[in-house]
């Protein structure tokens, strides 16, 4: 009986947390359907591979060890090496999905047979006893940090020129990557030595742009993302959004590509500038009030100024490639 749901899940040294979630799942309603979770283990030092095996006579659990460091590099291992069901359901391994998750996503997958690529709703689950920060009624930080995803209350086809599925809730039909042949980007995505925001949007915006898949979003296919403690410090803002700055150039190109081809060595002199630019903007946000309006200014200036110094990496590796393959061809 071939599969209708593969669920994957690459996880990372977060074994307390995918344990919640393992237990999260197995109370999930599975009647009339054929689910395979696959869990794929990027290289973890904790008990990882412990827990999952903890699980198997509760759930229906494929184990992968992916030693290559990187989120993308763990499920494009499983998209190579799984046998695939009819859906492919993408989560993160700190979520509390409704009940009855699995079961929205079937019946909107079989209304809409001609969609292939699917998004549903995110809520923040707070830890308990835990006072929250003003800033954290702010839209964008919402978005960006908590992975707040409550698109529209109705359903219907997403905008893809103001929002995309967010990571821990999408799927899309195992078609794209059996007939296609698509993969995720191993150059972006969460990563232990230098983690790019972007992952699934690099994806999804290729399938949309690039590829013509309309996407779809459904409401009442709903998961909670655990939110931890630390995530609420204005630490981890700037940290979260340096790794969001860092993928700008990724999704969309580098910056000021029409001076890049024109004038190589302009384009470096305007980014430094620029950059210059934008630390001494850092240094007045800090004097910006009321307070929460000087975070969200610090935040997305620093998400520019790693956008920049992304641009520039990228800009001279792609220059060093064109140099030495032009030496190469002689």
């Amino acid at each position: 009986m071939c599969k209708e749901i593969s669920v994957l899940i690459a996880s990372y040294n977060r074994s307390e947390l995918l344990c919640e979630t393992l237990t999260n799942f197995t109370k999930l309603d599975l009647n009339g359907l054929s689910v395979e979770f696959v869990i794929i283990d990027n290289n973890s030092s904790d008990d990882t591979c412990q827990i999952v095996d903890s699980f198997k006579d509760k759930l229906p659990l494929r184990y992968l060890f992916e030693s290559r460091a990187g989120k993308n590099c763990a499920l494009n291992k499983a998209l190579n090496e799984v046998e695939l069901g009819n859906l492919v359901v993408f989560t993160d391994d700190d979520v509390k999905p409704h009940s009855d998750w699995l079961q929205r996503i079937m019946d909107v997958s079989n209304r809409w047979p001609s969609v292939s690529v699917f998004g549903g709703k995110i809520y923040p689950i707070f830890p308990e006893k835990t006072v929250l920060p003003d800033w954290i009624e702010v839209t964008f930080i919402r978005k960006m940090v908590l992975v707040e995803h409550d698109w529209t209350d109705q359903e219907c086809f997403y905008d893809i020129s103001t929002s995309y599925p967010f990571g821990p809730n999408y799927w899309v039909r195992k078609e794209i990557f059996v007939d296609g042949g698509r993969r995720f980007n191993e150059q972006i995505g969460p990563n232990p030595k230098k983690r790019i925001m972007g992952s699934e949007t690099s994806f999804l915006k290729r399938l949309a742009e690039t590829d013509k898949f309309k996407i779809f979003h459904s409401p009442d296919a709903i998961v909670g993302h655990y939110i931890e403690k630390e995530s609420l410090t204005q630490d981890f803002l700037v940290t979260r959004a340096k790794t969001f700055g860092r993928s700008m150039p990724h999704l969309y190109g580098i910056y000021h590509n029409k001076l890049y081809r024109n004038s190589y060595y302009l384009w470096i002199i305007y980014h430094i500038i620029s950059a210059g630019y934008s630390y001494l903007k850092l240094c007045g946000s800090f004097l910006t009030q009321p307070i929460s309006d000087s975070i969200v200014n610090q935040i997305l200036i620093y998400s520019e100024i790693e956008g920049k110094k992304e641009s520039l990496f990228i800009g001279r590796e792609k220059k060093r490639d064109t140099v030495l393959g032009a030496s190469n061809s002689r």
